[in-house]
């Protein structure tokens, strides 16, 4: 989702860059950081 609303406000694709600039990417930002920084332990949650 970070990833979409970056890309979205770079190129101006509608509804992506109103929501970033919205601030939705200060919410999805550390929401990816924290799961990715957690992988191996969710992976392990879900083996």
């Amino acid at each position: 989702m970070f990833d979409l609303l970056v890309r979205g406000a770079q190129t101006g694709e509608q509804p992506w860059s109103r929501l970033h600039a919205e601030g939705h990417a200060d919410y999805w930002g550390p929401a990816a950081d924290y799961i990715e920084s957690r992988h191996a332990t969710w992976l392990d949650a879900l083996l």
